[in-house]
């Protein structure tokens, strides 16, 4: 019998064509979202050397990449206000809301989104009421003292920041605000210990981490540092809050290729970010469970986690609902190759043929698959099919000549 040519969990997936959509963006920013982070480690490391210039440099290029610092699930829905989709964020967060009316962070983004758009009043009412009934949030004195300093309201601004601290003592982002204060008022040790402090809060924040590399670089002599210590910050989790991570799942039920950029980075994604992702679409399932494509997205997600018998439910069900659906076909034979299901695998590779979608790598994979169940003429005759469409296929070459010998 053939020995078994792929022993992990099915990898991408060549197949499909890719679509003209705002999702084909998405690999890319997956990428930079990635690489903000290991920039924001580079620089912390040489922050905490005292190579200030050179820590400037990589806490810049995260900050670029990552200017809001957000999570994951925040910084791809963001990217429909990137996008200048401002109608449809601000749409699906106030969907969100009318569900969850007390949900800060839900609050905050419709607010923040409005203020992009520019409806400046609009934007400051919104925090308003929110901080009406959520007085003790620290986040919305803040979100809101920061508004009304983009708007020169600025001595109600300096209070809601007050307000926030007095809240909350280590609320990282009023801790800056504090800084900067003490920054214009030529305090510079005092604000280099609320810098300290915002990123020891927040050492995800590479915004903060620049901030506070400047401020050591100034205070610093040239015989003597700072004396600045960075917190070093956990490995990324992928996390998002709750609007977040709803945002994103009506997205992909929007948009299901969305989901689809995660499976083409994949040296860069990791088994956080996959959990995060079955989450998400389990979510749009749960609204649109006809929709073939998400049960499809969710197996194959379950797949990179190596839950193989969850991903053969999840991918069983999307051809139950489609049963011409080739690429779920395709990845349910891979998933019951893998599963040691050969026969089963075979059928299903059988029926795309049958369907009229004739793939080369459809041809090698099912020739692999005649010879491990001793169908060896069966073998011969796909991989002939394989070269017949791809006459360069090397693998289906080798196959074919070693059944020859």
């Amino acid at each position: 019998m053939r020995a078994k040519t792929q022993s992990q969990m099915p990898g991408n997936l060549e197949y499909a064509n890719s679509s003209d959509t705002e999702s084909s963006r998405l690999p890319g920013l997956l990428r930079d979202y990635f690489a903000s982070k290991n920039h924001l480690r580079k620089g912390i490391c040489l922050l905490n050397a005292g190579a200030y210039e050179q820590a400037v440099t990589e806490l810049s290029a995260a900050t670029k990449l990552n200017p809001d610092n957000k999570t994951l699930p925040g910084y791809l829905v963001g990217s429909l206000v990137k996008c200048s989709n401002l109608t449809q964020a601000a749409a699906i967060t106030a969907q969100y809301l009318d569900q969850n009316p007390n949900d800060v962070d839900a609050i905050i983004r419709l607010a923040l989104v409005r203020f992009k758009a520019g409806k400046h009043s609009e934007a400051i009412r919104t925090l308003r009421n929110g901080v009406r009934a959520n007085a003790d949030s620290a986040e919305l004195h803040f979100q809101l003292g920061t508004m009304l300093s983009a708007v020169d309201q600025i001595e109600e601004a300096e209070l809601r920041f007050t307000q926030a601290l007095s809240i909350q003592k280590d609320h990282a982002d009023a801790l800056v605000a504090q800084a900067m204060c003490r920054g214009v008022a030529g305090d510079m040790p005092g604000a280099l210990r609320s810098l300290e402090k915002a990123q020891k809060a927040r050492p995800s924040d590479a915004n903060i981490a620049l901030l506070l590399t400047h401020a050591a670089k100034a205070s610093a002599t040239e015989s003597q540092g700072a004396g600045v210590w960075a917190e070093m910050p956990a490995e990324d989790d992928a996390d998002g809050n709750a609007a977040d991570l709803d945002a994103l799942s009506r997205t992909i039920e929007n948009d299901p290729d969305f989901a689809e950029a995660f499976f083409d980075i994949d040296d860069e994604v990791n088994e956080p970010v996959y959990q995060m992702l079955v989450g998400v679409l389990m979510q749009a399932i749960q609204r649109s469970p006809r929709r073939a494509e998400l049960h499809y997205l969710c197996g194959a997600a379950l797949a990179r986690l190596n839950r193989a018998d969850d991903a053969i439910t999840a991918v069983e069900q999307a051809v139950n609902i489609d049963q011409r659906y080739i690429k779920a076909l395709i990845l349910l034979a891979k998933l019951y190759e893998c599963s040691d299901r050969p026969r089963d695998a075979a059928s299903r590779l059988e029926q795309t043929i049958l369907y009229g979608a004739e793939y080369a790598d459809t041809y090698y994979l099912l020739g692999n698959l005649y010879c491990d169940t001793g169908q060896i003429e069966r073998a011969r005759w796909a991989y002939k099919e394989a070269l017949r469409i791809n006459s360069n296929y090397e693998a289906a070459r080798k196959a074919l000549d070693t059944l020859a010998a």
